[in-house]
């Protein structure tokens, strides 16, 4: 089993959208979550997943209340590799990472924070957009409500800059 810190893994994946990230220039999604209590429950799941999915891929990352699997299969479909390198080809892998605050819930003081950050990038409407967000969608994840909210900047650079204010 390898083991990789969640400052490794943010430094080598890049958020896609609420549902996917990159590492190392391969597209992986979510997957279930299984509480603390249950490890061994997400261990035997990555394992079943390897077993089931030649050449795949099953992160387990481990936050404060909860493990997240991530995934990498194609079920059938083309594959796809964001980016091209030696080190990008992982299969039959469990990897298990350490604690990140990106998928805690939302709370006021974060809200706040995006308000005023957004503010910079597209002015007095980030408050509202923040409103509706919540409003529309109300059991986001820190890192779900930062990608959804990161749609409203035009220019991507700004996008992530904005992203990585927020969740690193």
């Amino acid at each position: 089993m390898s083991i990789i810190s969640a400052n490794y893994f943010k430094h080598n994946s890049s958020i896609i959208n609420s549902f996917q990230r990159v590492y190392k220039g391969i597209l992986i999604d979510t997957g279930p979550t299984f509480s603390l209590s249950n490890h061994k429950a997400a261990l035997c799941y990555c394992e079943y997943f390897k077993f089931n999915h030649q050449q795949s891929l099953c992160l387990i990352v481990k936050n404060r209340n909860f493990l997240q699997i991530w995934l990498k299969n194609d079920f059938g479909q083309q594959k796809k590799e964001i980016a091209s390198s030696n080190d990008s080809i992982i299969s039959n892998k469990v990897i298990l990472l350490d604690n990140t605050n990106n998928l805690l819930p939302l709370d006021p003081g974060f809200i706040d924070r995006c308000k005023r950050i957004l503010a910079e990038y597209i002015g007095p409407l980030a408050p509202v957009i923040c409103k509706q967000t919540i409003a529309n969608n109300s059991d986001l994840n820190r890192q779900q409500f930062v990608e959804i909210i990161a749609d409203k900047i035009p220019d991507s650079q700004q996008v992530i800059k904005f992203k990585q204010t927020l969740l690193e």
